[in-house]
């Protein structure tokens, strides 16, 4: 029969990735909410630890904003690309999709701009670290124990583990940036001039930092959201195949710690997962409970009838509404009519077509 799209890896690969990034996204919004009313309401009553928090909060949201935006647009045209040739098609949903998202990467807050303000709470964070004073929030990973080399067969279901690469890797990037910081401002430039020196690792000092309190989140919040055994090893399968992705894709944050080895033990968990997920992929996506008449969609559909709902949508076009198209009367006098009709009737029969027998 049919091979179906989702069967095949590379597609896997892709849209799986955009389902576990759906999933972390959801549990950090959900954390930002909470985190954003307790703060406020400890402001509203003069408590001047919650006021403490502002800072910690603000670089939280501005990153957030900047890393979700980006990796959602992006995970979108994903989605786009995987179904061919029908993911291009208005009727599919995604096309729409993809143009009405894009605009939230600059809208509300542009994301290099975001990025920037959390970049410069870390440099300030890593700094007073390194004086001694406290640091927790978003940055906690700035004072977790540094990481040794890794030598595990698998990385499957060790959340621990994952949850310290990734602690690991916005520590040292943002110890990197503040050390690069520091070197442009000992150089004579001033902070702005400095912080512009190192906007392209700030930005990716950013991700690092969103990484890390995403895969925190989530972890925290699963055990907690989930009772179901089942659905429960089911998310976590999904979420651990984003963050290991995010691992693989890139390995030069983890040189020193993950060597070309174990960076391949990375990539065949990968594939693991990818057949893991492939059961639940559907359930997952359902999940969301979006509507039929919400995603507006022909390959989207819950009873599973795409090809004649691309029919049905391609029917109500203008240019189908006649059986000849527009300017049929225009380019027949220049057709050969007896051509076309032989070709018919041999396409018919079975036939292929040669010139040599008109």
């Amino acid at each position: 029969g049919e091979y179906a799209i989702i069967d095949y890896k590379f597609q896997q690969y892709r849209i799986f990735k955009a389902i576990g990034a759906a999933y972390l996204m959801t549990w950090t919004g959900r954390n930002v909410r909470e985190y954003l009313a307790r703060v406020v309401e400890g402001v509203g009553k003069g408590d001047d630890a919650a006021a403490d928090e502002l800072p910690d909060l603000h670089a939280t949201c501005a990153g957030l904003k900047s890393y979700c935006t980006t990796l959602a647009a992006s995970l979108i045209e994903d989605a786009r690309k995987s179904c061919g040739g029908q993911g291009f098609l208005r009727a599919s949903g995604i096309a729409d999709l993809s143009t009405n998202y894009v605009g939230s990467v600059t809208a509300e807050g542009e994301a290099v701009i975001l990025a920037l303000q959390t970049a410069r709470y870390i440099i300030k964070s890593v700094a007073a670290n390194r004086k001694g004073e406290r640091v927790a929030g978003s940055v906690s990973y700035l004072t977790m124990k540094p990481l040794q080399h890794m030598n595990l067969s698998s990385y499957l279901g060790n959340q621990e583990v994952l949850l310290q690469l990734f602690a690991q890797r916005a520590r040292q990037a943002s110890e990197d940036l503040e050390s690069d910081f520091q070197y442009s401002l000992n150089n004579g430039r001033t902070f702005e001039e400095a912080l512009n020196d190192v906007a392209v690792a700030a930005w990716h000092v950013c991700e690092c930092h969103c990484h890390f309190n995403m895969a925190k989140n989530a972890f925290e919040a699963v055990p907690k959201s989930i009772t179901d055994s089942k659905a429960q090893t089911a998310v976590n399968r999904v979420i651990q195949l984003f963050l290991l992705q995010t691992i693989a894709e890139n390995g030069s944050d983890y040189l020193g710690i993950l060597t070309h080895q174990q960076m391949r033990v990375i990539k065949k968990d990968i594939i693991m997962l990818l057949d893991q997920v492939r059961p639940d992929a559907v359930a997952l996506t359902d999940a969301f409970g979006f509507s039929d008449h919400k995603l507006s969609s022909t390959i989207g559909r819950y009873d599973g009838n795409v090809y004649e709902a691309i029919y049905a949508e391609a029917k109500k076009s203008p240019l189908n509404t006649a059986d000849k198209m527009i300017g049929w009367e225009k380019l027949k006098p220049m057709l050969d009519m007896q051509f076309i009709i032989e070709g018919k009737k041999q396409q018919r029969q079975g036939k292929n077509l040669s010139t040599a027998n008109l």
